[in-house]
């Protein structure tokens, strides 16, 4: 069953800019604090970040908790503040109440990620959940998102747990423009050079065994309109969720691309995976 929280931003805590992104913090109703990844000029994150949040809960797949945070409008002006072009995301900001944004909770006690180096020491002699680790390379191929490293993972310094965030570049690019590009996609889904060093890390028999075993999962998965309806029940922004051909398309990527992924992570194996002893 697929778990959040619905509540309201109550205090900021800090903007945060990196790179093209804008992330707010902000304390919540419910007394938790939560990070919102802001739409850029040319990406909503929105609606990808939600379908990934619920893919891999559905899963048990290890993704941060999530909250749909809504927004009044004396709120949304004040933050207008610190970033004026969120006038221009609200045209209608003097005709609405509150809007609604998918939120992660942000996670106070964290572990920084420096580089690739570090990471494998944190999956090898750090973390807990090493094994839901792995689930990593088949959600990443079913999900085709091929924009993986270090800075993607967020290590909870309390629980020793590995989590798996961002995935705007899902399907392939920022937008959907090639979604339907890349339904029968089975090469290494970590190719490029700054991130071909994951497959490194699987060295064994045993550490690839968990990655099939997660594909299997993800084979029997059976996504219906129910997340957008989950979606658009709880948001009062529908975003691309609000377009037809664009949930035709997603719902049309998920049946093909799905019960697949365990014979393209066997495929690769050879090719991707040459770490193994």
């Amino acid at each position: 069953m697929y778990k959040f929280e619905i509540t309201e931003a109550k205090i900021l805590h800090n903007v945060i800019f990196n790179n093209e992104n804008v992330f707010l913090v902000v304390e919540a109703n419910n007394g938790k604090y939560y990070q919102i990844k802001l739409p850029t000029y040319f990406s909503n994150p929105v609606t990808k970040e939600f379908l990934a949040n619920y893919i891999a809960q559905i899963l048990n797949f290890p993704v941060p908790n999530v909250a749909f945070i809504k927004m009044s409008k004396n709120f949304l002006s004040e933050l207008s503040i610190y970033y004026p072009e969120i006038l221009e995301k609200v045209s209608n900001l003097n005709s609405i109440k509150e809007i609604t944004f998918f939120a992660i909770e942000w996670i106070k006690n964290t572990l920084e990620i420096d580089d690739e180096e570090m990471l494998k020491e944190i999956v090898k002699n750090i973390i807990f959940n090493q094994e839901e680790f792995y689930s990593v390379y088949a959600f990443d191929m079913l999900l085709c998102n091929f924009d993986r490293h270090f800075k993607n993972f967020i290590v909870d310094n309390e629980k020793y747990e590995i989590l798996f965030i961002d995935h705007e570049r899902s399907f392939g690019s920022f937008d959907y423009s090639e979604l339907e590009n890349h339904i029968t996609y089975d090469g290494c889904i970590y190719s490029y050079p700054q991130i071909s060093y994951l497959y490194e890390i699987i060295k064994t028999e045993e550490q690839f065994e968990y990655i099939i075993n997660f594909a299997k999962q993800i084979d029997k998965l059976n996504l219906t309109k129910e997340v957008f309806e989950i979606f658009n029940r709880n948001s009062s922004n529908k975003f691309e969720f609000g377009n037809d051909d664009i949930k035709n398309r997603i719902l049309n990527y998920f049946k093909k691309r799905t019960n697949n992924i365990s014979n393209y992570m066997i495929k690769n194996k050879k090719v991707c995976f040459d770490a193994i002893s």
